[in-house]
């Protein structure tokens, strides 16, 4: 599939979404409507990453297999496909963008069954989706977002490029000059590093607030869990699952932003 076909396809499929979400903006939470939604969006992470493997052979290179994971917390599929390396950026960029492509087409007609049928299920499954897609869009984390730009721009490690002028405006006297890029692309390499700086600070104030909260409510929440198992279907079992989740991910996260700051002060300190 050319570039331009490729794109129009997502175009079209994300308008669909969009409007369906329009004409019904939100759904009642009910232990059906979130396991049903639930499974609805891991098919559609499946497709996803066989959205990404079908991009590496359309460009002429053997996908790696297809496997399952936990990312974060969550179950989650992947894709080896380290062999697109060796692909042109362009190429790369096809493949990077692959995964949402397929996604946001099945999703596309997952929204039109959903008009037709006016299912609450068929209705989470589509925001599930939606909520996927911009999180691996996200350029911050290391995700589809992360390597589209990274191959867009041409600099294969835009997190050691932050590192790098980090610690050029901490310590300028002790870093090292770093690679010469192209005025626009070391503008880019700007840009990106505010907006990640923007975006882990706005976490350090808000969300971390919302997660330290979540550690905090969590267990007399699985006790009141514990003791009343109808609990796991009603509509609070949403409430319950996403402290849970909440909870872990703070330790995740903290976890992850503690070794990223440990790394800059190494390199502060050579």
């Amino acid at each position: 599939m050319k570039g331009w076909t490729a794109l129009a396809i997502a175009a079209i499929s994300l308008a669909v979404v969009v409007l369906a979400l329009i004409w019904k903006p939100s759904v009642s939470v009910t232990a059906a409507n979130f396991w049903g939604g639930y499974g609805l969006v891991l098919l559609l992470l499946l497709a996803h990453e066989l959205g990404h493997a079908a991009a590496c052979a359309a460009n002429g290179v053997r996908p790696g297999p297809i496997g399952v994971t936990i990312y974060l917390v969550f179950p989650a599929f992947y894709a080896d496909v380290s062999s697109a390396w060796v692909l042109t950026r362009r190429q790369r960029l096809r493949v990077d963008i692959g995964g949402v492509q397929l996604q946001l087409l099945a999703t596309a007609m997952i929204a039109l069954a959903a008009v037709l049928t006016g299912s609450d299920i068929l209705q989470a499954g589509v925001l599930f989706s939606v909520g996927t897609v911009a999180m691996t869009l996200n350029p911050v984390l290391k995700m589809d977002g992360y390597w589209l730009l990274a191959d867009a721009l041409g600099v294969p490690n835009l997190a050691g490029q932050v590192r790098q002028r980090l610690v050029r405006v901490w310590r300028p006297d002790h870093s090292s000059p770093g690679t010469k890029w192209p005025p626009g692309i070391a503008i880019a390499l700007t840009v990106y590093t505010a907006v990640s700086v923007v975006v882990l600070a706005g976490f350090a104030l808000y969300v971390v607030p919302w997660l330290t909260r979540c550690v905090l409510r969590v267990i007399p929440l699985l006790e009141e869990a514990a003791r009343h198992p109808s609990l796991l279907a009603s509509p609070r079992l949403f409430e319950v699952l996403m402290t849970a989740y909440g909870a872990v991910l703070a330790g995740v996260l903290t976890t992850r932003g503690l070794r990223a700051g440990v790394r800059v002060l190494r390199q502060r300190a050579r």
